[in-house]
């Protein structure tokens, strides 16, 4: 399996040492659902690694950046969402959503039904978590539901003209 490389750095706010996420040949698509904190202090992103048989191992990760740091937060998970308080990060795994601790602790599936569920984004006030659902008969629809997974919704989206 052939990768794609590449290096994503950064600058300490200060002005002092750059730094560089993980990255390197053996690479696919590091630093993917690249998210910051609101304070500014960490970056969520997913790693995605190729494992042998063609497969790949994601994990989500935190940079802390005044240290340049790199944590491991959860496996087999991308597309981190980092609510608007910093609490909790929303994740993909599978087919299905995921919620944790920012700190990576707690980690629990809170959608898993209905099709593939993907593209996950928090309501700007964090009760909600909108994303997108292929069903199983190849229909698209955008829902929400609260932070436990329930109160699932359908999304009437407008229609913006040109």
């Amino acid at each position: 399996m052939l990768g794609v490389a590449f290096a994503l750095h950064g600058l300490r706010r200060e002005g002092s040492a750059c730094f560089a996420l993980p990255h390197g040949p053996d690479r696919v698509d590091a630093g993917r659902g690249i998210r910051d904190c609101a304070d500014g202090s960490r970056i969520y992103f997913a790693d995605v690694l190729p494992c042998n048989g063609g497969s790949v191992n994601c994990h989500v990760k935190v940079v802390d950046l005044a240290t340049g740091v790199v944590t491991p937060l959860s496996t087999n998970a991308v597309d981190p969402r980092i609510s608007p308080d910093g609490s909790l990060i929303v994740f993909r795994r599978g087919s299905g959503l995921g919620i944790m601790n920012s700190d990576g602790t707690n980690a629990h599936m809170i959608m898993t039904e209905g099709g593939s569920n993907l593209y996950p984004e928090w309501s700007t006030d964090g009760s909600r978590i909108y994303f997108t659902r292929i069903a199983f008969d190849g229909s698209e629809a955008v829902y929400s539901m609260d932070v436990t997974g329930g109160d699932l919704q359908t999304e009437v989206l407008p229609i913006l003209a040109p």
